[in-house]
């Protein structure tokens, strides 16, 4: 409403799309290799800074499993824990970027905090609750109107959360968690009860 008033307050980008130079996404000439070292400087920087009773909060979404294992790796040697994961909706369902097969209309919101030394798990242990949870989540997300492709995404964030609990496992390494997830994950769908569709105008 003042730009044409105050227009030197207003010469930045406001889209993160728009500092290319700074993107971490993949694409447009940007490699994968590009986002990982990117996002683990993002994360190592964030721990150099925070104090040792500070809260990291990260917006995440991909369908990928190699990006979930980029952002796992960053928390990971960074020394981080995610405390907590939520699930929010980002898009509806009606939204025109929801209307593929493979679309993410959901952002997993992890909330981080600097790792305590010492602690150790077994992945052999890990699994039987990190398969009940993402279990519960997905058919309770299911009910809630949540799509496929978001419910993998689900299960890639619970498993993250539960990895990143630890500083060593003996018997697997962390990203075995990820490939467990997907494959309970992928049984949940397939037993997924029929959805009526959404029809055109109604919410």
């Amino acid at each position: 409403m003042v730009g044409d008033l105050y227009p030197e307050a207003f010469s930045f980008w406001t889209l993160w799309r728009d500092r290319s130079a700074e993107d971490i996404s993949v694409g447009g000439g940007r490699t994968e290799e590009h986002f990982k070292a990117l996002l683990k400087k993002a994360f190592k920087e964030v721990r150099r800074v925070i104090t040792d009773d500070g809260v990291f909060v990260v917006y995440f979404a991909h369908s990928r499993r190699e990006a979930w294992a980029a952002l796992l790796e960053a928390a990971m040697e960074a020394g981080f824990a995610a405390t907590d994961v939520v699930q929010i909706a980002a898009h509806s369902p009606t939204d025109i970027q929801g209307q593929g097969k493979t679309s993410i209309l959901s952002i997993a919101v992890f909330i981080f905090k600097p790792r305590t030394r010492g602690a150790a798990g077994h992945v052999g242990r890990l699994k039987p609750r990190l398969e009940a949870e993402v279990r519960k989540t997905l058919e309770r997300l299911w009910r809630e109107g949540y799509g496929r492709a978001d419910l993998k995404a689900v299960a890639y964030a619970i498993a993250v959360k539960y990895a990143t609990q630890f500083d060593g496992t003996t018997g697997g390494v962390y990203g075995e968690l990820l490939s467990y997830a997907e494959r309970v994950a992928e049984d949940v769908v397939a037993r997924l009860p029929p959805r009526r569709r959404i029809e055109a105008g109604r919410f």
